[in-house]
């Protein structure tokens, strides 16, 4: 599993990504192995088996981008089931594509937090620069928005790997190749402050259930916390196996002040028999 994304309203909703080039959509409250739906990549296997990135919207669509530089909107509610073991479902229609390939590299894409606009991590090709590409989001009607009607603004000297809005909507976080974390204004899309205390490429970032704190990982050691107004360091998180360096992927709790923290597939024991494990690190955070 590549990705786990909890619908920002509905607590019972999950998302998930996997090596077997699906995102499945879950219920919690099913009990079962069963998913609601499956949405299997368009793009060819040629590429990678998991997706750059999957989000949701306030409501039933889910943004999809794939690793061929295409972004996809589906509409959850159209998704077919999928047995619990073995693939089958059908891939659904998406209710819009974007084809970004031929002109920007794309690492990720996610609605705003009013669902009225896309938010895309684009570089141009050919040039290292990195930016926020937003366009309208208008239902699913057929256009070129992404291209034509598109506002951009100046993101990392290289890729952004990672960003996320805080959940009041008053806050964007990016992080990005150049081992900086940006904390945006959304209202005026002005980057306020920068955290500069990792010195590696920034791998995950995400806002607390309150969007007072911001934690991120890199290639450095333990979790940075900082105070999301202003970027001011609140602690660092260590974790807790052996290895050097920071976490693959982090999240808050939805309601509390609770950190996981997920690394990469870890070989432990040693010799052909040994066990693959991905630690994860769960903090208990308390804050004044």
């Amino acid at each position: 599993m590549d990705r786990v994304r909890f619908h920002p309203k509905e607590s019972n909703l999950l998302c998930t990504t996997a090596q077997d080039r699906t995102v499945r959509i879950w219920d919690l409250r099913a009990g079962s192995q069963r998913s609601l739906g499956i949405i299997g990549l368009l793009s060819s296997a040629r590429y990678s088996s998991c997706p750059a990135s999957v989000e949701w919207s306030s409501g039933n669509l889910l943004v999809l981008t794939e690793r061929d530089d295409s972004i996809h909107v589906y509409d959850t509610r159209k998704l077919h089931s999928a047995p619990s073991r073995g693939g089958g479902g059908r891939t659904p229609t998406p209710v819009q594509s974007y084809p970004m390939g031929p002109y920007y590299l794309v690492e990720g894409c996610q609605f705003s937090p009013n669902s009225d606009y896309l938010v895309a991590a684009t570089t141009p090709r050919g040039d290292g620069m990195s930016e926020l590409r937003i366009w309208p989001w208008k239902g699913g009607m057929k256009s070129n928005d992404h291209m034509d009607n598109a506002t951009t603004y100046p993101g990392h000297t290289g890729p952004i790997y990672q960003f996320s809005f805080s959940l009041d909507g008053t806050k964007l976080v990016t992080g990005g190749s150049d081992a900086i974390v940006g904390l945006w204004d959304v209202h005026s899309m002005i980057c306020a402050h920068t955290i500069t205390r990792r010195t590696k490429f920034i791998r995950s970032v995400a806002f607390s259930h309150d969007s007072r704190l911001l934690a991120s990982s890199s290639e450095d050691d333990g979790i940075d916390l900082a105070d999301s107004t202003d970027g001011g360091m609140v602690g660092t998180i260590g974790l807790v196996d052996s290895r050097r360096g920071g976490a693959d992927e982090i999240s808050f709790h939805p309601s509390a002040h609770v950190l996981a923290c997920a690394r990469g597939d870890n070989m432990m024991g040693g010799g052909s028999s040994s066990a693959v494990t991905a630690p994860v690190t769960v903090a208990r955070l308390t804050i004044s």
